[in-house]
């Protein structure tokens, strides 16, 4: 696109004064209030326009408007003339207060405003892919605002998407974005207990059938329960019934066991009493009877007097036998083995000390020994590994590397992109057309000569016959062409109102109501065609004219047929002229933006040092690729290197500081050191086992000290017992005086010792022998005096036989007592059963067993009263709830339909989740394909503009924030460097996003004003050189600077046709 001029009707400052520019660069310079930044603006509002909609104006456009509105004038007008890519020339009109006469006119008078319509108003950055917010925060450039595009990066994504993803179409990942969300807010929302969104309704509505289901279970639960507990009742009161029954029959049994038991009682304690009086007899006369017996047989083998005892020597025996018990029990004196304790002494005298210093590596030495030896073997390895660095001889190639080798296939695609050669049919087709438009022309002249010349004899001839014909002719022609001029306002109407649906119609397919939009183009095209239809019958209609009555008329109603065919052929030739010129201006303007293009590309390459061949650049770019990995594997072993010969001297150096510690100094062979120090501690190990002995031979010897001691202690005792032995054997006469004296302990002398031990023990046990015979015979003649108790024999027989008479009598008065107990007995155990009492009764069961079953029928008669009137209310419980419980199989069926109702938004919204996630993905992936384009258009001019301080960009797609990479190879970002080249920055990335997001096959023009100000001279010339040289490759630049070294440039520069500059005074007031 390129702006002609620009014309300020009425807009700030400026009345009435058009500013003219240059297809290239316009350097528009001025001084202060010389209306610099009204011209910038007043070129954006004719180009771009303003919002037209309902309420209030958002921030930007209020503040717009109160800075760039007339300051004398209430008209506030701007108009500019553009040349858009495909060869039209268009006039772009603004009201901007009133907002209603806005317009694009092309050459023909045509109103394109329908191409361009943005928020209400023609945008003519439309034509470029853009809007009018987009176009001021990348191509328009206000002053002292260049890092805006930060602000709008969010309003910028639309366009960064659709340039990267769709190569220029409208549908984005963005809009597609917020649309699912829109759809999925609206027909799925949150579930959250504020939400009136379908979600929380399917929600709340399952909870609320799930409720009344829960309810309706319960309350049939509980009838269920009614009636149960209501069978339970019942039974319980019949049961309840018969117990009571029961328990009076009990009760009669328990007073019949009553009277038996006390029956029974009588008869035990009588045949208790006689039982017990003939036990006493017959155990007294068997007593007596026994001891006759035994006083028969001690009588006959004793005699009369009392035996003597055998007690005299007493005292010897129990000398004899301690002394042969502290014999058996002496000691015996052990033999010891091994080395004495003066051995044992001499060996400890001969131990060396315990040594100074490790006895074992230790193990932190050892650790550092390992890890030197490790940080040695990972440098050896690596000197092995060694990667060269690569040298470069090729210019080319250096230039490659230089220019980022990821841009060069852009360059070379924009190299070998085909040149639109001028089609020679076309112009064949226009040449042809301008002929047919000739002789259409002289047709139609020639037949409007034949009506003139009919219209004039029927002129004529309407004189001699009168004109009333002709007059009643023109009257029915007027009435029909009144009737068809109604219809076609009907037909207007008609059609109108279709084009509208169809608009609404592709708004709503856009945004993503396919539903909706359906259904208004079908409305909309029928109304269409309704209207058109309508509008060919009522053009049929209108140019009916009335019927002819005479020759002459009907002369004049042919002549007019010829003069409408001329007409309608004419405007055919004409219309055909016009597309065919139309087409060749649009191939010729084509051809000529395709060289241009490949033209800039070649300068390009050129200031880049590369050749401008597209296949030598993909090869440059290919060679440059593996150069770079090449030089960042070898920078990066470089790093690995240096790093692992830093571990290693540190590693050694930590190794020597421990061995130093040790005592090794001065040694050169670190590892011979560390031998040195393992072969010491191996030495001082053995020395120190050797000193480790002293502490087991100082217990040997204490030990073998207490052995001796020990067998000392044994051996006197042992001889005190064997002088103590003989002595006892002395006294029994069992050895001499000479015997008894002796006190050796020799083995020999032990032996006889135990010989002389065994015999004071038979000496022993025949003493006992006889004493024991001596006590039998007393004990015995004893017992016979207690026997007789002082009676005779005789006396003793006959006590005897009067005790049997007396327990044979009280036997048979007992038999009686126990024949009446067990009759009785029999009754009670009867009674018992017939009772249900426990056999054998304990006493007072049977009265205790009375008294439980009479309260036991009491309780039974109560209990059968209560369970009778409990049974009456379940009854009348079941019955009224039986009458209001609800239904629970059309509760169950509610819970189904909520429940498929909640599946099926939940499933919705499953679906527009797992859209989103793949959308954001899409989004992702433009991101990153965009980012290496901004990167790479960044770079072309970075190192020029910043003086080669940096060269190189990284531009984050999604918050347009850049980093740049330093001479030290650091990135920083730009917002945060200096003022000046902060805004020079984000001035190259305003010039990419302004390239890149406008339509491929256009060229968005840039307006610059005072991007020059914070600038040095230096800086300020390589702005200059860039804008001129993104003019040369086609694309217009107007910017506007206030400093004189600006126009001294452009003076030596600028050639003025192609490249003008623009002085401005300050403008008179209106």
């Amino acid at each position: 696109m390129h702006i002609r001029s620009v014309t300020a009707e009425a807009f700030g400052p400026l009345v009435n004064e058009t500013l003219t520019l240059s297809p290239g660069l316009t350097i528009v310079h001025g001084d202060n209030e010389s209306a610099k930044s009204s011209w910038h603006a007043a070129i954006y509002a004719a180009l771009c326009g303003r919002r037209r909609g309902r309420g209030a104006n958002k921030l930007d456009d209020r503040e717009f408007a109160e800075r760039r509105r007339p300051w004398d004038r209430n008209s506030w007008k701007v108009r500019c003339e553009v040349t858009l890519d495909d060869g039209r020339n268009v006039t772009l009109q603004h009201d901007l207060d009133g907002k209603v006469d806005c317009c694009a006119l092309d050459a023909r008078g045509r109103d394109l405003s329908g191409e361009i319509m943005y928020e209400g108003a023609p945008d003519g950055s439309r034509w470029l892919g853009l809007n009018r917010r987009t176009f001021a925060a990348t191509a328009c450039v206000n002053q002292a605002e260049l890092l805006s595009v930060l602000e709008a990066a969010g309003d910028l994504q639309t366009d960064i998407q659709r340039a990267a993803a769709t190569a220029g179409k409208d549908e984005t990942a963005a809009s597609a974005l917020d649309a699912v969300k829109k759809y999925c807010s609206d027909q799925v929302g949150l579930d959250r207990a504020n939400s009136r969104k379908p979600l929380r309704r399917a929600v709340d509505e399952h909870q609320r059938a799930t409720s009344a289901y829960g309810q309706a279970q319960r309350a049939h639960d509980d009838y269920l329960r009614l009636v149960v507990d209501s069978d339970r009742a019942q039974q319980a009161a019949a049961a309840a019934a018969a117990e009571r029954r029961a328990a009076a029959a009990a009760r009669e049994s328990a007073e019949r066991l009553v009277q038996v038991a006390a029956s029974v009682a009588s008869a035990q304690a009588a045949a208790a009493q006689a039982a017990a009086l003939a036990d006493e007899r017959r155990a007294k006369a068997d007593a007596r009877g026994a001891g006759l017996t035994t006083a028969r047989v001690l009588s006959a083998s004793l005699p009369a007097a009392e035996p003597a005892s055998g007690n005299e020597d007493d005292a010897t025996a129990q000398q004899v036998a301690g002394v042969i018990g502290a014999w058996r029990s002496a000691p015996v004196v052990a033999r010891l083995g091994g080395p004495t304790s003066h051995e044992l002494q001499k060996q400890i005298d001969g131990l060396p000390l315990f040594p100074d210093g490790d006895l074992e590596v230790d193990p932190s030495v050892e650790h550092l020994r390992d890890e030197y030896l490790q940080a040695r073997a990972v440098v050896r390895r690596s000197e092995r590994g060694r990667v060269e660095r690569p040298e470069v001889s090729d210019p080319f190639l250096e230039a490659a590397l230089a220019a980022d080798p990821a841009a060069l296939p852009w360059l070379a695609e924009r190299l070998s992109s085909p040149i639109a050669a001028a089609d020679s049919q076309l112009q064949a087709d226009l040449d042809a057309a301008q002929r047919a438009l000739e002789v259409a022309a002289t047709v139609a002249a020639e037949a409007e000569q034949q009506e003139s010349a009919a219209f004039e004899e029927a002129r004529r001839d309407s004189g001699r016959i009168g004109f009333a014909p002709s007059q009643h002719s023109a009257t029915q022609h007027a009435a029909t062409q009144h009737s068809a001029t109604q219809h076609s306002a009907v037909a207007a109407l008609t059609a109108g109102f279709g084009a509208v649906l169809l608009t609404v119609a592709v708004v709503l397919l856009v945004l993503g109501h396919p539903l909706v939009g359906a259904v208004l183009a079908t409305v909309g095209l029928g109304a269409l065609s309704t209207g058109l239809a309508l509008r060919r019958s009522t053009g049929r209609a209108g140019i009916r004219e009335p019927a002819p009555t005479t020759e002459v008329d009907e002369r004049l109603e042919a002549a007019r047929a010829q003069v409408r065919l001329g007409r309608d052929e004419s405007m055919r030739a004409e219309r055909g002229y016009l597309d065919a010129k139309a087409r060749l201006e649009s191939a010729s303007g084509a051809a000529a933006l395709s060289a241009a293009r490949r033209q800039a590309a070649a300068v390009e390459a050129a200031e880049l040092g590369l050749p401008d061949d597209a296949s030598q650049l993909m090869t440059l770019a290919a060679r440059g690729q593996r150069l770079r990995a090449q030089r960042e594997a070898f920078e990066l072993w470089q790093r690995g290197h240096e790093s692992d010969e830093l571990a290693l001297r540190s590693s050694r150096q930590r190794f020597v500081e421990a061995l130093n510690g040790r005592g090794y100094l001065g040694q050169v062979d670190t590892l011979a050191a560390y031998s040195a120090y393992e072969q010491d501690c191996i030495a001082r190990r053995q020395q120190a086992q050797q000193a480790r002995r002293r502490n087991d031979l100082d217990r040997q010897l204490a030990d073998r000290l207490e052995s001796e001691r020990a067998a000392q202690r044994a051996r006197q005792v042992r001889d005190a017992a064997l002088y103590q032995l003989r002595q006892a054997a002395q006294a029994v006469g069992l050895c001499s005086a000479e015997s008894a004296t002796a006190t050796s302990t020799a083995t020999s002398t032990a032996i006889d010792a135990d010989a002389l031990a065994e015999e004071l023990a038979k000496w022993l046990s025949g003493r006992a022998a006889t004493l024991e015979g001596s006590d039998v015979q007393r004990k015995r003649w004893h017992q016979l005096q207690t026997v007789l108790d002082g009676r005779s024999l005789d006396q003793l027989e006959a006590e005897v036989a009067s005790l049997v008479e007396a327990a044979a009598a009280a036997d048979q008065a007992a038999g009686l007592a126990a024949a009446r107990f067990e009759a009785d007995t029999r009754a009670l155990q009867e009674a018992s059963v017939a009772a249900a009492a426990p056999y054998p009764l304990e006493q007072g069961v049977a009265s205790a067993l009375l008294k439980a079953r009479s309260e036991d029928l009491e309780h039974a008669a109560d209990e059968e009263r209560e369970l009778a009137r409990v049974a009456s209310s379940q009854l009348g419980k079941v019955a009224e709830r039986e009458r209001a419980i609800p239904d629970v199989a059309e509760a169950e069926e509610a819970v189904e339909r909520a429940l498929c109702e909640l599946e099926r938004v939940r499933s919705l919204g499953q679906v527009l989740d797992l859209t989103e996630s793949f959308l954001k993905q899409a989004q992702e992936t433009t991101y990153t394909n965009l980012a290496p384009v901004l990167n790479a258009a960044l770079d072309k001019w970075l190192p020029e503009i910043t003086g080669g301080r940096y060269r190189h960009a990284r531009v984050d797609p999604e918050t347009l924030a850049v980093r740049v990479e330093s001479e030290t190879g650091a990135l920083r970002r730009a917002e945060l460097l200096s003022v000046g080249t902060a805004e020079q920055v984000y001035l190259l990335l305003r010039v990419a996003l302004a390239e890149h997001l406008a339509s491929r096959s256009t060229v968005s023009p840039l307006l610059l004003d005072d991007v020059t100000v914070q600038a040095d001279p230096t800086r300020t010339e390589a702005i200059l050189h860039m804008c001129k040289a993104l003019a040369d490759a086609g694309r217009q630049v107007v910017l506007f600077a206030q400093e004189p070294s600006v126009a001294v440039w452009a003076q030596t520069h600028l050639d003025g046709t192609q490249h003008t500059l623009v002085r401005l005074t300050v403008p008179t007031a209106a």
